[in-house]
């Protein structure tokens, strides 16, 4: 009968864990898309979409999972944090949309 009780609670602990993990995965990765907007490159002059830029390293986010999982959480959270739109073309950081008058009239010219 003990033995029966610490499954139980092992099999909660267990389902709360797994709960709580997918509940962070659906926040950060699984959310509704919204169409990118036209921007427009300071850098080079791009105009189109853009792709997401995070700092830091995938390579050092993993081996923080891997090994210790506070870490790896704060990591991966400051990461995502730091996602940013970038120029398709330069890879820059900054890109205003492409409907702003500074935009419009760099075109122009």
């Amino acid at each position: 009968m003990e033995t029966l009780g610490g499954l139980l609670i092992m099999l909660v602990c267990f389902a709360i864990v797994v709960g709580a993990v997918y509940g962070v995965y659906y926040l950060l990765f699984k959310r509704r898309k919204k169409p990118e907007p036209v921007m427009y490159c300071n850098e080079c002059g791009y105009t189109g979409t853009t792709v997401k830029s995070m700092r830091g390293s995938l390579a050092v986010e993993f081996v923080l999972w891997l090994f210790f999982a506070i870490p790896g959480l704060i990591y991966s959270l400051w990461r995502r944090s730091t996602r940013k739109q970038a120029c398709s073309n330069c890879k820059s950081r900054s890109v205003i949309p492409a409907s702003s008058p500074k935009a419009k009239a760099a075109v122009t010219h």
